[in-house]
């Protein structure tokens, strides 16, 4: 069986229903995986097997798509990298990094983060049906 990883934007909409800050922190993670992991899979299933590695892969596979001569690859690594500087944010931001964090600062950022991983995951979703040709 394999994992269906855009799953994991339901499991961030559940999260994101409580304004506690953990809850919210670990909905941002969610969005983010959500798309990252699903991309990854698409350029892997394209014969790009090298962004199966953790490390690195990141800014690397933003990179890419960011260089693509296609827009919807450019559209989804710009996405994957604001989202991965939300996501960074949420797992490791605090008060001592120089950001003025108020108690609604997660909540105040859920709703974009929610529109841009949905956004990601319909790019993902037509790349999958309709791989650029420069791919092959």
């Amino acid at each position: 069986m394999t994992f269906d990883w855009q799953t994991l934007k339901t499991v961030g909409d559940e999260l994101s229903l409580t304004d506690d800050e953990a809850h919210l922190r670990s909905a941002i993670s969610r969005y983010y995986y959500a798309p990252y992991c699903s991309t990854k899979y698409y350029l892997v299933n394209i014969g790009h097997q090298e962004y199966l590695g953790p490390k690195g892969s990141h800014g690397k596979l933003q990179k890419e798509l960011q260089n693509s001569p296609d827009y919807n690859e450019q559209q989804l690594g710009d996405l994957l990298e604001k989202l991965f500087k939300k996501r960074v944010d949420a797992d490791y931001l605090t008060e001592k990094d120089g950001k003025t964090l108020d108690e609604n600062y997660f909540e105040n950022e859920i709703e974009d983060v929610q529109t841009k991983s949905d956004d990601a995951l319909r790019l993902v979703a037509i790349l999958k049906n309709n791989p650029p040709r420069h791919r092959f």
